[in-house]
Order: C-alpha cells, then sequence, then structure tokens
C-alpha cells in the first residue's frame, strides 16, 4: 500500500484533502505522484 514513502497517518491526513479537492489520493503511491504531479 505504502510504497513511495507515504505512512499511515499521511493517508489519514489526506482525507480532509479529499473532500476539498474531491479526488482519490493516497489510494495508490503512484496515483499521488500522478495527481499531485498535475495539480501543482
Amino acid at each position: 500500500m505504502v510504497k513511495n514513502g507515504y505512512e499511515a497517518p499521511a493517508v489519514i491526513e489526506l482525507g480532509a484533502f479529499d473532500e476539498e479537492t474531491g479526488v482519490f489520493y493516497v489510494r495508490n503511491g503512484e496515483e499521488v505522484l500522478w495527481f499531485f504531479d498535475t495539480w501543482i
């Protein structure tokens, strides 16, 4: 589940992030990098 260096606490914290952005974030470490890379 955590292969990009994301820790469980970070995943839980992003829970609030999901409500603001409305996206699937740390579901898959790869998806996070892809989305954040495009978002930023």
